[in-house]
This record gives C-alpha cells, structure tokens and sequence, in this order.
C-alpha cells in the first residue's frame, strides 16, 4: 500500500515525462506537459465510486470517466465544439438517436480557444446588459493598432523587474497604462478597439484564475505575475497563443506552475535563478517565441531537480512509516493479540457514517488532494502510505515532507467537512484546469447584471424567487424560524406625481442603502419585487423577532422624506410577513401570500404590519393531495406517463421524460405537475422513485419494438431520494433484473438538490455512468453566481431554469442570462435543454439561443402497462 509500489499522481507523471523526454515537442498531444494522458486511480481508480460500496468499480478515470462516456462515438467531436450557425456540435451520437441518448464527450479538456471564444460572446452579452462597460465608440482609423498597443506594453515590461512580487493589474489599469504610456509617445487621442480590449479582459481572467488555483505554490503565483505583459502581447499579436497548446510561453506558464516551493539556502538560489530568467524575457520585450524556449528548457532542469528531491524525500517517510508498522506488528505479536481486535464494543454505525468511512477506504496512494480545502490557506497534499488495517493515512506536502498522519475515521471526519477533498488526476496543465475559471468568471459578471435591479441594486423578482427556492427548509419544520415579509411603499405613486420620477427612484436608492446597512452580511435575502414592493426573507429567527424587526424598520423608512421646492413628504410603509414552515408551496405561492397581507395592513390605519396564515388556498390544496400520495400508493392508482425530448432542429427519436400521476376515486387522472409537487413533498417521495424507475424498466422489458421509438427513457430523482443509502444499490438491482440497455436510461437530478448534496451525487452519477446510465442536471441557473460545482458532475445534460425561457422574449436581461448559461454549459462539453410549458412555444426561441433539446410538457401520454404499446 506504499508509494512505492504505486501508480504515481498525474503531477508526478508529467514530471517524469519531463526527465525521460525533456521540453515538449510540437505535436505531442494533450499539451500538459507532454501531453500526458489522463490517468486512473492506482489499485483499480475505485475512489469516488467505490464509495458506493460496489467492488471493482473503476470509479473516476481521467477526467470524468467511466464505460459510456463517449457511447455512440461520442468522442467524435470535441467538447464546446460550436458548429455550423453557433449550433454545439459535441453531441456523438446524432447518427443513431438524433443526438439523445448518447452524451456528449466530457473526458476532453476544453482548449484555450474555445475558452477564448465563449468568453468573448459573454462579454458582448454583458455590454448588452450594461453599455458602460463597453469600450468607446470611435471613428475609423482613431483606434491603436495592436502593433502599437503591444509596444505599449514595453514599460510595462520593464517596471516588474524592479517589483519582489508584482501585483496583478485589471483590464482597467492595463488599459489605463497603456493609453499613458502611448499618449507620452506622441499616439495620445486614440482608443483600444473592442476586440483588443476583450483579448485584455480574457488575459487578467487568466491570471486570476491561475492565481486562485490552490495546487500552485505562492512562489508560482508570484513569478506567473512577472509574465503579465508577455501574455498580453502574445494574445494581441500571435494567434497561435490562443489556438496551439504547444506555444512556448503557454509551455512557460505550465512550467512555472509546477515549481515546488522549498526552503533553505538552495532554494534561495534556486528562486534567484528562475527570477532571473524571467527577468530576461521582460529585458527585451521584442524578442519572439522562440527566446522562450531555452527558458523552458532550463526550468525544466529546475523541475527535474525537485522531483529528485521529492522522491528521496518520499522514500524517507515511507521508510519510516514501514519501520513504525514493522515495530507495531512484532509488538503485537509479541501480546499475543490478533489483527483488527479491539477491546471496545462495536457498535452499529449510522448509515451516513459508513458513507464516509466507505469512501475514506477507496483512496488509494498516489492520490492528490487538498488539505483545508475551503479555508484560507488549503495545502496541496499527496497520499503515500496506507498502514495495515487501513490505519494510518500519511500525506506529503508538494516537497515530499510529511504534512499529516491521519486515522482512518480521521479522514472520514475531514472528507465529510469538506477539509479534505480529492482533486481530479486528470493530466491537465495549470492554464488549462484554469479555463473554466475565465469562462465562468464573465458568466458571473451577466449573472451579476442580470440578477438585480438596475435602480436599488437588489435582487429583482425573478432572481428573488430563486433565492427562496434555494434557502427554503427542505422538509416541513414548525420552528424552522424562516419568515418571508413584503414592504410597500405605500405613497410612492404619490411622490412621483407631486416631485417627479428622479424623486421617486432617489427615495427607492435610499430605501435600498437603508436595508443593505441594516441587515449587512446576516442571513436574510432583500429583493426589489417591482415598483414600491421590497421583499425580506430571514433564514433564521422566527416570527416573533422578524415582526419586531419589521415594525422597527417601517419605522426607520417613514422617516425618509422625499424634498421638493421645501415640501417634505415622508414615507408611509405597510408590511406583510408569514411563517414558512418548509418548501412545499412555491415561492410565487408564498409571494402571492405576503402581497395580500400587504394589502390587509393598508387598511389598518394603527397596526402597518399584518401577518398572514400559513394555511392559505394553494397549501391546503397541496396538504390534501399529499395525504393522498400513500392512498394512491397502497391501492394501486398510480400511473406512468411520458413527455417528449426533442432535438432542436434535427430529426431522430425523441426521449421519453417520465412522469407519475395518480388517478383519482373516479378513475381520472390528476394533474401530473400538481401531483409531482405533492409527492415531491410527502414522506414517499422515494417510493414514487422507485416505483417509476421499476415499471419503466418493465415496460421498456415488454414493449422491445415500441422502446425503439426512443432515444431514452429520462426518470427524475427527487430529494428524498439522493439522501438515500439505498438509492444505488436498488437502481442497479433494477437495472440488472432486466433487459434493458443501460444506455436507454438516463435520470434528471434537481440542481439545487445536487448541490446540497454535491459529493453524494458525484458519487451516484460516476457509479451509474458506468453501468452507461446517462444524467440530467435539471433547473439549472437559480441564485447561484459560481459554478464551479459543474466540473464535480460528470452530467451529459443540463435543463436550465424555465422561466429564463421563457421571459426571453420579452426581458432582455433573462434572454442574456439564458444565452450565457447555455455557452458556459457548452463549454463544460454537455448540451442543454429548454423546457416548454403550454402557455409559449419555444423553438424559435430556442434556436436563438443555441439550445440543443426542447422538452415538450404541453402533453403528457400514458404508457399502458401491459398493454402492446403507449
């Protein structure tokens, strides 16, 4: 279980490339340091999988791998591949299904270019949502050609040689600095066109991606910033830097990312040597790519020293742990006491427990992981030894010394707060794991814009809903203490039509600033609902605090006055709030709720807040019919449906989207949306799981000829079910009982539900894929600015969020938002889907965006069990 007879890291494969092979030569593939293949876990790569429990699963290889990653030659085309009219072209397996049922490919990495071209349409969609931020309109000819803008950057150049640690500059200082040092050259009165000042903008989100990678040293990040000015000549003047993984200064930043940081007198020689080469880049600014390749080649020298260094470092502490095993054994022998005995009861573990204890015995050695992962300062760590019995687990840090010795419940303990956490061995370079960050970096910038009112800079309505959907309580909680309230400002109509509109939105900038001071960085949401409607919404405190807090704060706003030829007139605020006990009534529902007790407080001359009940029409409704959900179950009145999946613009098959209903005590069905609603929030929302994946297995078993109509059969996980034990085991049970090709079946995991759970389910979704089993990150795009998370789903799908589809038409801040969420999905190498209600067609729409399948929920058609077809 040593290091010793172990498959190395992919950070240490890439440094043996380099001492077997030296610099990289043009045409190598891959272009991470040789071109590296994504390599699988050592002792079988179980990791992520087997922590499901399911021997010899070969878990994650390369990069999300698994059989049925590229089913259907889906491989074919590269991931984010954007063909013919902006259409993805990463979907495999057209030929056969239309495009569904086979994925696209995942397991390639994304290229620079791609990372470039995606990043430049989202920065067009943010200079529609916000116009400032585009570059200057000039007349033609007024512009700097990218010629002088690269001379520009000669002083720039030379001022970092006298810089210990340069600082990174944003696009807005380069571009500042560069327009300084031109206009001293007599080039003054000139602008940096768009496309040159989006090549500045792409760069800085380079860097920063670079220098939140927390596998690079700080003496990495340090000489990385010294290349600033280089990279950005580079981008404007050689289109090779963007499109060749072989340019040398790409081949420079990955070499310079991999530099260990070490102590001691050498180092200081060593860090003074790499300064030093840098520093002769920056010296003549107008040398070409080819004065890189002898910098290159010397830190390769540089790195095959610290690995030598490393190994020996290694070899010491698995030599030690070896010998402290050996003295434990001879000891014990010694007692006369048995492997494994123990003089402490067992007692039964909890299920999500043994999760974690599971998944701490499916590392293996050689795995790289991160050590206060999420904290301030996480620590690159490496697993070299394993003793007998699973205890203990000794990691290294990047030199080789040992960092941490830990049990095995220690490390369960640590995976399962989050402060240790595996990180993917899949051969990628520093600039190339760093792409998704400049992709994602712009995304969150439309988001950003998108989300909140231009006028109070709060949540709009929209974004506000999707914040409460994502912070409502899971299950129903009587003292869950989370409130919703809505303010109205009650005489605003009347501010505008006696001092103007400018009073009305300086009264509504105030009011915001006021809301934003008070509540600062506690946990509760604000949100403009339109007009002079605000709405609050506390994740903790209960109903009692938050009525006080409201009354205090209409309070607070009625002293706001609005000025106008020395006429005061002050607000009038009226609020109304509830109690939200859990998730079962939507946030539309819940809004609708607040607003009407709004209304009540107006009429309330001496009391301006007014609580609403909680059991209004839509809950009760929904209370009903979920006591309903066990009845249907126990007597046999549930009923499988499907709706149709859709390829955009091509033909094929459809997919069949399954949904469950129920039919009532007349023998009619009801509807379907209602009834997934209910039984989304009852106790059996598992067993509805189960029992629709158990009869579509059986339907599809019995009905060969008519399966062949489609592509695949989607089925929807809902929460209960990911928080499971049980859930892979009895899919796979199911799936084995049958026939049925795994490949024809693919599950739809809720967005917010897989990142509550987001280890648990990259668990599930690396286990299933590979059984072939495909997935489907659904209402996708909620409150959410990050998505880092995307990268942990091996999903070949995402649905994104209804509404964004379908206001695109008329909102031009959802059509972005919708646009820009479907180019960073692109990117990741999935395809999307846009959902169609009754109330709008979609195609058109649909097409605009580049979205790939619409999924048809206007109809829902019964599949008769038992009968000869649906």
């Amino acid at each position: 279980r040593s290091a010793a007879g172990a498959q190395p890291s992919v950070h240490d494969e890439l440094l043996n490339r380099l001492a077997t092979t030296g610099p990289l030569q043009a045409g190598m593939p891959g272009g991470a340091m040789g071109g590296a293949p994504a390599t699988a876990h050592a002792g079988g790569g179980q990791g992520m999988a087997g922590a499901q429990g399911f021997a010899g699963g070969p878990g994650m290889v390369g990069a999300q791998g698994g059989p049925g990653l590229a089913q259907g030659g889906a491989a074919q085309s590269p991931p984010g591949a954007v063909g013919p009219g902006g259409r993805f072209a990463g979907i495999g397996g057209e030929v056969t299904f239309g495009g569904f049922g086979y994925g696209p490919s995942v397991a390639v990495m994304p290229t620079l270019e791609q990372a470039y071209h995606t990043a430049h349409a989202q920065l067009a969609l943010r200079r529609q949502l916000a116009p400032d931020l585009a570059a200057t309109p000039v007349p033609d000819g007024a512009t700097y050609s990218t010629a002088q803008l690269a001379h520009g950057l000669t002083g720039l150049q030379r001022a970092l040689l006298e810089e210990a640690d340069p600082k990174l500059f944003d696009a807005e200082e380069i571009k500042e600095r560069l327009a300084a040092t031109l206009a001293a050259e007599g080039l003054g009165g000139r602008a940096i066109g768009q496309a040159e000042s989006d090549a500045i903008e792409v760069i800085v989100g380079l860097f920063e991606a670079l220098l939140r990678d927390s596998m690079l040293a700080d003496f990495s990040k340090s000489q990385l910033k010294r290349l600033q000015p280089s990279v950005h000549r580079a981008a404007l003047l050689d289109e090779d830097f963007f499109a060749s993984t072989h340019h040398p200064l790409r081949q420079l930043l990955n070499r310079i990312s991999l530099l260990r940081q070490e102590q001691g007198p050498e180092w200081q020689q060593l860090s003074d040597r790499v300064r030093g080469l840098l520093d002769g880049i920056n010296h003549d600014p107008q040398a070409g790519p080819e004065a890189v390749q002898p910098v290159v080649s010397e830190l390769d020298d540089i790195i095959r020293e610290q690995r030598r260094r490393y190994e020996s470092n290694v070899q010491q502490v698995i030599a030690g742990c070896n010998e402290q095993q050996a003295m434990l054994r001879e000891r014990r022998e010694k007692s006369g006491a048995k492997p494994g005995e123990s003089t402490s009861s067992q007692q039964p573990l909890p299920p999500e427990w043994n999760r974690w204890l599971n998944r701490s015995k499916a590392l293996r050695v050689g795995e790289r992981m991160l050590m206060n992962a999420g904290g301030r300062q996480p620590v690159p760590v490496t697993l070299v030894w394993i003793g007998e019995e699973l205890n203990p687990y000794v990691f290294v840090d990047p030199r080789g010394a040992k960092v941490s010795t830990l049990t095995l419940q220690q490390v369960a303990m640590y995976l399962r707060r989050g402060l240790l956490k595996p990180q993917p061995d899949d051969g990628a370079a520093a600039v190339d794991r760093a792409l998704f960050g400049v992709v994602n970096r712009f995304h969150e910038q439309v988001v950003e814009q998108a989300h909140h009112d231009t006028l109070t800079g709060l949540l709009n309505r929209k974004s506000f809903m999707h914040a409460l959907e994502e912070r409502l309580p899971a299950t129903a909680q009587a003292d869950a203490g989370t409130v919703l309230c809505q303010i109205a400002i009650d005489n605003l109509k009347l501010i505008n039509e006696q001092h103007g509109l400018r009073a009305g939105d300086a009264i509504l900038r105030r009011v915001a600033e006021t809301l934003r001071t008070r509540y600062g960085r506690k946990p509760v949401t604000l949100g403009r609902l339109g007009g002079g409607e605000i709405a609050l919404y506390w994740e903790r405190g209960g109903l009692q605090a938050a009525y006080k807090d409201v009354q205090e704060l209409c309070a607070t706003l009625n002293l706001i006055e609005s000025m106008h030829e020395g006429d005061a007139l002050p607000l009038k605020c009226v609020a109304g709030l509830m109690a939200v006990e859990d998730g079962a009534v939507k946030p539309v529902e819940l809004l609708n709720a607040v607003g009407e007790a709004c209304l009540t407080a107006r009429g309330q001359h001496d009391k301006p807040v007014y609580i609403a009940g909680a059991d209004h029409a839509h809950r009760k409704q929904l209370a009903q019919l979920m006591g309903y959900v066990a009845k249907a179950i126990e007597k046999d009145r549930l009923a499988l449906l499907y709706q149709e999946v859709r390829a955009q613009g091509r033909n094929g098959a459809p997919a069949a989207f399954v949904v469950v209903s129920a039919e009532d005590r007349n023998g009619k069905l009801v509807p379907p949306t209602l009834f997934s609603q209910a039984a989304a929030a009852s106790d059996r929302a598992y067993d509805i799981d189960v029992w629709a994946l158990k009869h579509t297995l059986g339907w599809m078993a019995t009905h060969e000829d008519a399966v062949e109509r489609f592509s695949a059969f989607i089925v929807p996980l809902s929460h209960a079910a990911l928080a499971s034990e049980s859930l892979a085991n009895t899919i796979i049970a199911e799936l084995m009982q049958t026939a049925v090709p795994p490949s024809k079946v693919c599950f739809e995991i809720a967005d917010k539900d897989a990142v509550t759970k987001l280890a648990e389910t990259a668990d599930l979704v690396n286990t299933l894929r590979e059984f072939g089993c495909q997935f489907i990150l659904g209402n996708f795009g909620g409150a959410r600015t990050n998505y880092e998370y995307l990268k942990e789903l091996a999903v070949d799908y995402v649905s994104i969020q209804q509404d964004f589809i379908d206001d695109a038409r008329q909102n031009q801040k959802d059509f972005a938002l919708a646009k820009s969420m479907n180019e960073l999905i692109h990117f990741m190498g999935k395809a999307t889907i846009a959902r169609q209600t009754a109330e709008a067609g979609v195609a058109e729409l649909v097409k605009e965006l580049g979205i790939d399948f619409i999924h048809d929920q206007t109809r829902a058609t019964r599949l008769v069990l038992g009968s000869t077809g649906p």
